[in-house]
């Protein structure tokens, strides 16, 4: 687990930051752009949180679109550092978002992942989630999503 984690709500300050984080995440066409950063963080649909270390520094994000018509909260993304990886902080980042899609009253979870990301794959299915579908070219208009979700309980 890494030392030392805060988390708390990402603001538009925070643009700059997320961006540069998002891009050494996800390969150019996956990742987001800035202006798609502004328009998460001013959705009211959508919960940001990024996760900070002792220095302030963020090393990890998550967003949830919440759909309280369907008591589902779908996953647009999830990020660690990539220096990080395997530190526990994407578990540490995936529990405080199944809390907080309960504490919504959303017992459903769902996202999607890159077809080609079998480790990110993997690490969901660890986690509990199972597949339920694939989605043909959602990414780039060529890689196939695997479509996974989970069922939370209290």
């Amino acid at each position: 687990m890494p030392e030392m984690v805060c988390l708390r709500p990402a603001t538009v300050e925070d643009v700059s930051v997320l961006y540069a984080l998002d891009q050494r995440c996800f390969r150019p066409g996956i990742a987001y752009s800035p202006q798609e950063f502004i328009s998460i963080l001013g959705s009211r649909r959508c919960i940001s949180i990024v996760a900070e270390d002792a220095y302030g520094r963020v090393t990890g994000l998550w967003v949830l679109e919440v759909y309280h018509r369907y008591r589902t909260a779908h996953v647009l993304t999830v990020e660690v550092a990539p220096e990080l990886r395997r530190s526990g902080l994407g578990r540490l980042l995936m529990a405080h978002l199944e809390q907080a899609a309960l504490a919504l009253g959303l017992p459903r979870v769902e996202l999607e992942v890159a077809e080609d990301d079998p480790i990110a794959r993997s690490f969901y299915l660890q986690l509990g989630y199972r597949v339920t579908g694939r989605v043909h070219r959602y990414y780039m208009g060529k890689i196939d999503a695997i479509r996974m979700e989970k069922m939370l309980t209290a």
